[in-house]
């Protein structure tokens, strides 16, 4: 792989942000540069004049292509990737060691790594990891940002890039609003480029009450719809408890926005209108012939086993429920 198509797959998201004036300069000093990914010596004591600049910096707009030691870059503290996201670092790792790594992270110098570290990895955690593990140089671009630029960067990297969660995405807008790097959602918005309703149902998430994403296993992936829903309930300090309560149901996608409210009723209620869990029913012989379990919206619904299936003869069971049903619906009309 040539070192000007790594360099390349960067600069499609460098630009977005950023006017490029080397560009010409850049692309022909990188064909005569491949990009190679050999293994670095077990120990590595290399001062920082030891890293490899594939592209000097220009005066007017610093930056620079260069090969480092991994273990001289830590990770952005505003990285939105969770550790839960990373996927199959191995997986990658081994992709690089066979067949180079396709495409540059962005780096930002570093003043307080002291020697050992020199830089922040803005976005490409995933590649950074990879090659810290297998110990070959990261390729990089290098270049002076502030933390807005780098967020949107990072933004612009990743929106497209699967496996990144719209939890993860809240909570670190979150931690960069906390922090000070934007006043408000509002700032963000802008600066990012990030349509105000679609942001603000983004950060739905980080307005539900940490008590209840505390209960709710792998919160992560939870739905920005359902995150939205949830906001909208917290409001309502009494519902905490139930929300609280309903975290683990939540986990397992057996709540969803159409039926969460059901379910609030029903606890409110003392009452199990419906089967809350799956409910095999025996038949005589001692085998489960049907069970009764909710399907998402909250309805009942009966699953016939196979022992049923082969057994029964369906118009007539239809026949038999529907006279059922006509029977409980008379005799409700008449109770009123």
């Amino acid at each position: 792989m040539s070192g000007k198509h790594a360099y390349r797959g960067a600069m499609k998201v460098i630009k977005k942000f950023d006017e490029m004036d080397d560009i010409g300069t850049i692309d022909d000093i990188m064909q005569d540069n491949a990009y190679h990914s050999p293994t670095l010596p077990e120990e590595n004591n290399h001062s920082k004049t030891d890293r490899e600049p594939l592209v000097q910096a220009s005066s007017k707009n610093i930056q620079q292509l260069i090969t480092i030691d991994p273990k001289k870059c830590r990770p952005w503290k505003y990285a939105d990737r969770l550790p839960e996201e990373m996927g199959n670092i191995e997986e990658l790792a081994n992709a690089i060691k066979n067949n180079g790594q396709q495409e540059p992270v962005l780096l930002r110098p570093i003043i307080d790594g002291g020697d050992e570290l020199e830089y922040e990895v803005i976005f490409g955690n995933r590649r950074w990891r990879a090659c810290t593990l297998i110990n070959i140089p990261l390729l990089g671009i290098v270049k002076e940002l502030s933390d807005q630029d780098a967020a949107t960067a990072q933004k612009e990297e990743n929106e497209n890039r699967e496996g990144l969660s719209t939890y993860a995405r809240a909570m670190s807008y979150k931690r960069l609003i906390n922090d000070g790097i934007f006043t408000n959602e509002n700032q963000l918005s802008i600066k990012l480029n990030i349509p105000k309703n679609t942001l603000n149902d983004l950060m739905s998430y980080t307005r539900i009450p940490q008590a209840v994403l505390n209960n709710i296993p792998s919160v992560h992936k939870l739905s920005q719809r359902l995150a939205v829903k949830l906001a909208t309930l917290s409001k309502d300090e009494a519902l905490l408890p139930i929300l609280v309560k309903l975290g683990p149901e939540i986990s397992n996608k057996a709540i969803t926005t159409k039926n969460i409210e059901l379910k609030i009723k029903d606890i409110q209620s003392g009452s199990n209108s419906f089967h809350k869990k799956s409910t095999p029913v025996i038949g005589k012989g001692g085998a489960e012939i049907f069970t009764i379990r909710e399907d998402s919206n909250g309805a009942p619904c009966i699953v016939l086993h196979k022992a049923a299936r082969n057994a029964i003869d369906l118009p007539n069971l239809e026949q038999l429920i529907k006279n059922y049903i006509d029977e409980c619906i008379d005799k409700k009309h008449n109770h009123n």
